[in-house]
């Protein structure tokens, strides 16, 4: 097996309650050739505490401390500092389950030198004690050394809940230096924008089947429990109409163009939904320019937007955005 270095960057802002049980989830791996990359973006509670004296026990855990400038700035600084031949990403509140989780990692990206890697998730409510498992309709076979639009067919065709968060991606880092991929600043669903950043560039896919990490959702600081904003409708509509625009006029093979509009189609919908989720006269007049790109519900891969399609199909536009905004709500999911 081919020895690879990981980089893990986990962003930190306000996570003294949670930070050591993340990087234990992580120091406890079996593997060790990894860094361990912690960027404190300006927190005002023992944070920066924390960062160092988990470095001052490992030195594996590299810490910068900088001012606070969002999650964008934080992944970005870290990917500055990277040093492995592969990069992943944390959130300071999730966890790894399972010790042997990058040694199998590794085993797999030795075999098949994909440009990147997918994993699923479970999701847990840390208010209700709920989890929520992945279907795993997915499997190895499906991805690995396939043509990489119809890896990424497979993988969207999943309906994988991740599937547009960045942290469920081990990525090759050439291919992101290569194409000098970072995440815009000062944005909301900078994951979004980064996730179809890379599947525009890359080649080639591998899937690990294993579920392990977990999402840790409903606590004060997470961001499932702040309230939808007119900037946060702004941005994703920017980065859905921008990631339409650049794909329809790029050269891509024409099934490379349908997969890829299939990924957005997922964050129109989500448009859709949050915009009948404000009270504001500027969402109005942004409903003109959704309309105008609501043909790419057509690229329906994704097993959601394919019932949303049918649902739109029978009840016109309008009331699908309600009822997606009343789904959000209800399950917080699509946001």
């Amino acid at each position: 097996m081919m020895e690879i270095k990981f980089s893990i960057i986990i962003p930190v802002y306000n996570s003294e309650k949670y930070l050591k049980r993340c990087v234990d989830s992580i120091l406890a791996q079996t593997y060790e050739n990894y860094e361990i990359i912690l960027v404190d973006d300006g927190s005002t509670d023992s944070s920066p505490l924390v960062c160092d004296t988990l470095a001052s026990n490992d030195g594996r855990i590299k810490v910068i401390h900088k001012v606070n400038g969002g999650t964008s700035s934080a992944r970005n600084a870290g990917l500055e500092e990277a040093q492995g031949e592969y990069v992943t990403f944390m959130d300071n509140d999730d966890l790894w389950q399972g010790d042997n989780v990058l040694y199998d990692i590794a085993v797999y990206l030795s075999e098949s030198g994909a440009d990147i890697l997918v994993h699923e998730n479970e999701v847990f409510w840390q208010d209700t004690g709920k989890t929520v498992a992945p279907s795993l309709r997915l499997s190895r076979a499906d991805v690995v050394g396939k043509p990489s639009h119809e890896a990424l067919r497979a993988i969207i065709s999943s309906g994988m809940f991740s599937l547009f968060c960045v942290w469920s991606k081990v990525i090759k880092r050439s291919l992101v230096e290569k194409y000098k991929i970072r995440f815009p600043e000062g944005v909301r669903n900078e994951d979004t924008f980064f996730c179809g950043r890379l599947f525009t560039v890359a080649n080639s896919y591998d899937y690990y089947e294993r579920c392990f990490y977990k999402y840790v959702k409903g606590h004060v600081g997470a961001q499932t429990k702040a309230g939808i904003k007119y900037s946060h409708l702004s941005d994703l509509q920017k980065i859905c109409v921008e990631f339409i625009e650049e794909v329809n006029s790029s050269d891509f093979e024409q099934n490379k163009k349908d997969v890829l509009l299939s990924f957005i189609a997922f964050p129109y919908c989500t448009w859709m939904g949050q915009s009948k989720m404000l009270k504001d006269k500027r969402v109005r007049e942004d409903t003109k320019i959704m309309k105008k790109y609501s043909f790419v519900i057509n690229y329906d891969i994704h097993p959601s937007v394919g019932l949303i399609k049918k649902f739109k199909t029978l009840f016109g536009f309008g009331l699908t955005c309600r009822a997606l905004a009343f789904y959000i709500k209800k399950t917080n999911h699509l946001s």
